[in-house]
């Protein structure tokens, strides 16, 4: 209840980046909307020696409004 979707204002886009289940990401989602916000799901992949290396990539699921916003 104090965490990040109650403290939003409404038309703010989230932008989650932690790799969890896709139905977690669906349940954030959902509650984002009903409280008028938007939000991108957008695990990282390639761990530490993709950090290193420089070579991480970002899947991002979500309305492709949010994403051309973002």
């Amino acid at each position: 209840p104090e965490g990040a979707l109650a403290a939003a204002a409404p038309g703010t886009l989230l932008i989650h980046m932690s790799t969890i289940a896709p139905a977690t990401a669906r349940r954030l989602a959902a509650a984002a909307a009903e409280r008028g916000l938007e939000m991108l799901d957008a695990p990282v992949s390639g761990g530490d020696k993709g950090a290193i290396a420089a070579t991480l990539s970002i899947m991002v699921g979500g309305e492709p409004a949010a994403f051309e916003r973002a």
